[in-house]
């Protein structure tokens, strides 16, 4: 359960997604103890009721997070359509019969690419017999953190983490816009450009106030 949470936690801290335990929702994840070596999540995105995602135990945190990604969304990138453009995949080394395998690897025209191939994201695989780069060059895959592709990914999906502000003057990334939620009465904001905004307290007026920065189609 601690490596689920901090698995869990890694996401929630460079995006807007929050995790909440089930009571009564409708559709859900449920994660399995499978006590065995491999892990996996059943489909890519939600599915109506039960989403299940299987691991063991002895997983690291990282390989829960790359788990829990497929639920969000989240293909392998290996599976991104232009990855011929940086690696080489040669599907005729998988059994014809072994489906789930020949899965893994194929292009999915569902896969969108956020920014440049990642070969640090958290969800690509080792080089091995079945893919290579370009040069042949061979690489490690990596489980310690979120890449920053990854990163951008959530934010392309689900908007990037909303911060509570004081009143002052925040910075954000180019190419985004913000707006102050649960504001009403309490604060106003103004642009002050170069991608500064200016948070103001209206008069004594208490409270908490979110500063959400929406990532534009131009962002990436």
């Amino acid at each position: 359960r601690t490596e689920i949470l901090q698995a869990m936690s890694w996401i929630a801290a460079n995006s807007s997604v929050k995790f909440v335990e089930r009571t009564n929702q409708a559709n859900y994840v449920t994660i399995y103890d499978t006590n065995a070596g491999a892990s996996e999540s059943n489909h890519v995105g939600m599915e109506s009721y039960s989403k299940e995602i299987y691991i063991s135990a002895s997983h690291a945190v990282g390989t829960i997070a790359h788990e829990i990604l497929h639920s969000l969304g989240f293909f392998h990138e290996q599976n991104r359509p232009d990855r011929d453009q940086y690696i080489n995949v040669y599907l005729d080394r998988i059994p014809y019969n072994d489906k789930n395998t020949r899965y893994q690897y194929q292009i999915n025209p569902l896969a969108k690419g956020v920014g440049i191939f990642d070969f640090n994201s958290i969800m690509m695989y080792s080089s091995n017999g079945i893919m290579e780069k370009k040069n042949g060059q061979e690489w490690q895959r990596q489980r310690d953190s979120l890449s920053l592709g990854d990163i951008k990914g959530l934010a392309h999906l689900y908007g990037p983490p909303s911060s509570i502000c004081n009143s002052g003057i925040y910075t954000v990334t180019s190419g985004t816009s913000v707006t102050l939620q649960y504001a009403t009465n309490i604060a106003n904001v103004t642009s002050l450009g170069n991608n500064q905004y200016r948070i103001t307290r209206i008069g004594n007026a208490n409270g908490t106030v979110t500063l959400k920065s929406l990532l534009n189609g131009n962002a990436y």
